[in-house]
This record gives C-alpha cells, sequence and structure tokens, in this order.
C-alpha cells in the first residue's frame, strides 16, 4: 500500500518472504500493475482497469535469469488523485480524466471508496506471468552527459498538494442528540505544505480550492499561510446559505517563507450564531521560484528552461552514489544511467556535498523533470506493506472473490 507519489524501491527478498515470490522463475515474468476503477457507464463497468507500471531492476541483470533475493526493483508511484489531477511542474493529467477516481486513505472526508480497500490504499499487484512477445512493462534506459557550459541557477518549482480537508457542525437542538454529540468547536482547517529551496524574497503564487455554506447568517472564512510564528493573510471568503465553491489565487510578492514546513489555514470566524457549517478545502498549489539545492538529499526537480538543451547541477546530496530517473510522464519514467562524470564532489575538505551535473535535451516547448537521490534515500515499501494474495477457495460458503456464471 502507497500513500503517496513518487519513486519508490521494493525487494524481492521482502517479495519472497511469506511465499509470495517463488525463486525458480525468470525475471522477465514479473509483471507490476494496478487496479483501477473503470468509469461507471462506459462499457468496462464494473470491471476494473489493469494499468501496467513500469519498473527497474537495479543493476540491470539479465532479465532470463532468475529472480534473486538480492534483486532490488525500482518504480513510480502513481496515487490515482495524483493521476487524475495535475501533479507537479503543472499541466499533466490523466488521459481520459478520472473525475470518479479514489480517495486519499488520510483524508478527513470519508473516502468515494470506503470499503473498497484496493483503490482506497492504492495497491499494486505483482504477478509471475509468462511476458508477451515484447516483454513486460520495464522503463527505458538512457544516458546524459555532464554539463558542459553554465548551469541554471534556478527553476520554476510548482507542487500540487491534494486531499479533501473540511469540517461540518450542526446547529445545537436540545431535542436531538445527536447534534450535540457531532457538535465541532475547531476553527481551524489546516492543509500541511512544503518549500523546497526558494529563492529567499521570490514571489511565491498561492492556487486553492475551497468554499462550502451554512444554514444562516455569513460567516467569514479567513485563508493564511504559516511558517513557525510568521503567518501572512491570503483572502477571505463569506460562506453563505447559497453555498460556493471557487478557485482562489494570491501572489506574494516578497515571501518572508524559507525552505521548509508550511501550513495553509482556512479558518472560521465565529460570529455568535447557532447555524449549520460545513466548510471543505479540496487542494492547494504552490508556484515559486527554486534554488537547484537538494532537501532532505532528495529532489524533484524541473530543467528550469523550456526547449533545447540546457546545463542542470543540482549540489546539496550528502553521498555519491546517486540515482536519476526522468519522471517528467511519471506514467513512463525512464532511469537515466549516471557515470562518474555526471556526480561531482563539492566537498573540499568540509561536510559531504555532491552535485548531479547532467546536459539535458529537450523538445521544442518541452520542460523535462527528474527525481534525484543517493540510493537509500529512496522509499522503500517494507513487509509489512506486503500481503500475500490467497487463493479463493471455490467451496466456501461465502467467498467474495467467486463469481459464476
Amino acid at each position: 500500500m502507497l500513500f503517496r507519489s513518487g519513486i519508490v524501491r521494493v525487494t524481492v527478498a521482502d517479495l519472497m518472504s511469506g511465499g509470495g515470490l517463488p525463486d525458480d522463475v525468470p525475471r522477465s515474468w514479473l509483471r507490476l500493475v494496478q487496479m483501477r476503477s473503470s468509469e461507471p457507464g462506459s462499457p468496462e463497468y464494473p470491471a476494473p482497469l489493469v494499468v501496467d507500471t513500469p519498473l527497474h531492476f537495479y543493476g540491470r541483470p539479465d532479465e532470463s535469469g532468475l529472480l534473486s533475493s538480492t534483486d532490488e526493483i525500482y518504480f513510480h508511484a502513481l496515487r490515482v488523485e495524483d493521476d487524475a489531477d495535475t501533479l507537479e511542474f503543472g499541466g499533466l493529467r490523466a488521459l481520459p480524466a478520472l473525475p470518479w477516481g479514489e480517495s486519499n486513505p488520510f483524508d478527513s472526508v470519508p473516502s468515494r471508496y470506503a470499503g473498497d480497500h484496493y483503490n482506497r490504499d492504492n495497491v499494486y499487484w505483482v504477478y509471475l506471468m509468462r511476458p508477451p512477445v515484447d516483454g513486460w512493462a520495464r522503463m527505458e534506459a538512457v544516458t546524459v552527459p555532464p554539463s558542459a557550459g553554465s548551469p541554471a541557477s534556478s527553476y520554476l518549482r510548482r507542487e500540487h498538494f491534494e486531499g479533501d480537508l473540511g469540517y461540518r457542525e450542526e446547529a445545537f437542538d436540545p431535542w436531538v442528540e445527536r447534534y450535540a454529540w457531532n457538535r465541532k468547536e475547531d476553527v481551524d482547517v489546516v492543509r500541511a505544505l512544503r518549500l523546497v529551496s526558494p529563492v529567499v524574497g521570490g514571489v511565491l503564487t498561492v492556487e486553492w480550492a475551497a468554499g462550502g455554506h451554512i444554514s444562516g447568517s455569513t460567516i467569514p472564512v479567513d485563508f493564511s499561510l504559516r511558517q513557525g510564528g510568521t503567518e501572512v493573510p491570503l483572502s477571505s471568503l463569506l460562506l453563505t446559505s447559497t453555498g460556493v465553491m471557487t478557485d482562489w489565487s494570491r501572489t506574494l510578492t516578497t515571501t518572508p517563507f524559507v525552505s521548509g514546513s508550511l501550513e495553509f489555514r482556512m479558518r472560521r470566524l465565529f460570529n455568535n450564531a447557532d447555524v449549520g457549517v460545513n466548510a471543505f478545502l479540496d487542494h492547494v498549489e504552490l508556484e515559486y521560484v527554486a534554488e537547484f539545492t537538494a532537501s532532505g538529499d532528495a529532489l524533484r526537480f524541473g530543467s528550469g528552461v523550456s526547449g533545447g538543451a540546457v546545463d542542470v547541477e543540482v549540489d546539496g546530496y550528502s553521498r555519491s552514489d546517486l540515482l536519476c530517473f526522468d519522471v517528467t510522464d511519471p506514467r513512463a519514467p525512464r532511469w537515466i544511467d549516471l557515470t562518474a562524470a555526471n556526480v561531482i564532489d563539492r566537498s573540499a575538505g568540509g561536510p559531504a556535498n555532491f552535485a548531479l551535473s547532467m546536459q539535458v535535451s529537450q523538445g521544442a516547448g518541452e520542460e523535462k523533470v527528474f527525481a534525484a537521490s543517493p540510493r537509500v534515500r529512496y522509499p522503500r515499501i517494507g513487509r509489512a506493506s506486503i500481503e500475500v494474495d490467497g487463493t479463493a477457495d471455490l467451496f466456501a460458503i461465502v467467498n467474495d472473490l467467486q463469481v459464476l456464471a
């Protein structure tokens, strides 16, 4: 089960634990898929869509050889909500869009797929199947030369934070007990955000979708950003009985915030009226100019230039064993075969500081996106998150997996 999108790793030893995988099958038989809901009303509905996920065997061992407990697999996990909506660096949407899709298991609002374990928790399935002629989905491996000129100093970072939040308060009624029990006194809805190496004092654009309605007089709702003891107001919304869901945008010309955690706050202001309140926050997007500096030994970054060739150098890594992926299309990521020339040691007797050096070639109007981190820093799917799929018992009296025609 995966609760976030991005490059992750899993060892074959963990997949083998508990009898999940045998050790006498060729690597080429390993198939990774994601089950997604088909669109209601489509010819496929209610059968799920089976989406193949490209993977990469670390070290590129011979795929005709047998699976080994020492094998390590990398792939780009992609929550359905992230695929259906705008991803980091903007404009990337699923085709077709999936507005009926799955919900984040951490949402405060109950999931539309409550009770549907495989959609709600973003489950991936590992199959061992004889491959077709062109094989199961694998990442394309490419090489890039090191930077050859003057690297760009910054790039425009756009990041989307998805997941519904909200609060509901019913007006007090002494004759209806559930209203008293459901009464909620919290005034804030908080979405955790982050800033990654922003240029100090630069422009920060905040976009969000929020709304709600009440059952009485107007109530103001304020939106703000807060980091530590610094809070910056953004806008205000007046909730009325007619209801509203609106896209908002605010640009801060000189942001006081630095790299690190950031909070987006939706605050309801009491007006002493005893009314029913429903308020919702759909998503938040941040856009700002950022430096090519790793944060926490990791960075997902754009090239900084649209089209043509561009030199990129990302420093701030504590280790030299960097792995890099082209994630411009997260549904078809590519493995970057780095050489010693792509990693620069800038420690110079001080704290460890390694830089990733690349010369990126791009098509007209294209801005490529990469993810780079030392090998051990990529999130690992541990045994606790791996389940062995049991075989259906056709003779069981009750069997949800049994379908007889």
